[in-house]
């Protein structure tokens, strides 16, 4: 759209030069180019604040964790939960690009991390020696809090379907939808990864360390 209002642009200007001063000049404007520009510029600075958002929140959990491993399977689940969330608010529900999107992006990466920040955390704390006993206790010891979690921020969501506004009905569809992903994820996918591909504790110096860990360094 924008290479087009620049030929347009371009295209005015030509038969503007060739017209005499007393015929009025040509102007391009449509409120289609404007539509069209805010949505690229909307699209762009999304994209931005998203790798943005990213970047701090890696940094975070890293700062958490001191762990590369697990802070980089918290990374993949999370970007699988925003593909997900992508596919069914675009496709299945078809809810167009707007602000409020533009605005979850950012904003959800937080609220989806924060279940997979506690399990792997739990994990990694955790006093077993293999993987399927680590996990054991990361479900007993996190497992109740995160599924109560996620259903009373759904149950306090789900009033938001009620409202007359549209921007409050999609701000609760965001919201019940990155919580039940994150919730799923952080319960099945990434307990299950763990259980195949997460780091084993090993001693140094006489404390308990993980794999890819900031402190055996």
């Amino acid at each position: 759209s924008e290479t087009v209002y620049r030929q347009w642009t371009a295209f005015a200007q030509k038969v503007n030069e060739k017209t005499s001063s007393a015929v009025p000049k040509l102007v391009v404007q449509s409120r289609i180019f404007l539509d069209a520009y805010r949505v690229e510029a909307t699209i762009e600075s999304t994209v931005s604040s998203w790798i943005i958002s990213n970047v701090l929140c890696l940094l975070v959990i890293l700062l958490f964790t001191r762990n590369v491993a697990l802070s980089l399977m918290v990374m993949a689940t999370i970007l699988l939960m925003l593909f997900c969330l992508g596919g069914f608010i675009f496709s299945i529900i078809r809810i167009p690009f707007g602000a409020i999107e533009a605005l979850g992006v950012s904003i959800f990466i937080g609220l989806s991390a924060n279940y997979s920040l506690h399990v792997v955390h739990a994990y990694q704390h955790s006093k077993g020696m293999d993987r399927s006993e680590k996990v054991r206790e990361a479900i007993y010891a996190v497992g109740s809090p995160i599924v109560a979690s996620a259903v009373s921020t759904i149950g306090a969501s789900i009033f938001l379907f009620g409202c007359r506004t549209w921007v409050f009905v999609e701000l609760g569809i965001l919201i019940c939808s990155i919580t039940a992903l994150a919730l799923l994820y952080s319960m099945t996918f990434l307990l299950a990864w763990l259980a195949v591909a997460g780091p084993r504790p090993f001693e140094s110096e006489g404390r308990m360390m993980h794999a890819w860990d900031f402190r055996a360094l």
